[in-house]
C-alpha cells in the first residue's frame, strides 16, 4: 500500500547560506543522522562537495517527510541516506528503533543534480 509520494527541490546557495549563518557549524549535526555525520566528517573534495552532500540529504529528508506524513512524523535524524559499496543506488532508511512502525515501511528514493539544484523524490510504501 502506498503511503505517499514526496518531492523536494533545493538550491545549493540556500544550504550554503544556512551553513554560513550564525549556527552554521552546528547545521550538519542538526540534520544528519549519526552515520551520516561520520560520513560527512571524512568527506573530502572541498566545500562544494560538502554543500552538495548536505543539500542532497536535506532534499531527500524533506521529500521523505512529505511522503510519510501524517502516518509517520520522522525527525531529521530518524532518516539516513546511505550508500553501500555493493548498492547500485542510495538507500533511505527510517530508524525503526525510534519509530516502531517504521519496520513495515519501505522507502524508494530518486535523486537528481543539475547545476546549482538538487531534486529528490521519495515513494513510501507499507509492506
Amino acid at each position: 500500500m502506498i503511503l505517499g509520494i514526496g518531492v523536494d527541490l533545493v538550491h545549493l546557495a540556500r544550504i550554503a547560506k544556512m551553513v554560513a549563518g550564525r549556527h552554521g557549524r552546528r547545521f550538519p549535526a542538526r540534520i544528519l543522522s549519526s552515520e551520516e555525520v561520520k560520513e560527512f566528517d571524512f568527506l573530502g573534495g572541498g566545500v562544494d562537495r560538502r554543500m552538495r552532500y548536505l543539500a542532497v540529504r536535506w532534499a531527500v529528508k524533506e521529500a521523505a517527510y512529505k511522503a510519510l506524513y501524517p502516518t509517520i512524523r520522522p525527525s531529521w535524524k530518524d532518516l539516513s541516506l546511505l550508500r553501500r559499496a555493493s548498492d547500485a543506488k542510495p538507500r533511505l532508511e527510517l530508524d525503526s528503533g525510534l519509530l516502531p512502525e517504521a519496520s513495515t515501511v519501505d522507502l524508494q528514493v530518486s535523486i537528481s543534480h543539475d547545476g546549482d539544484y538538487v531534486v529528490a523524490s521519495v515513494l513510501a510504501q507499507k509492506s
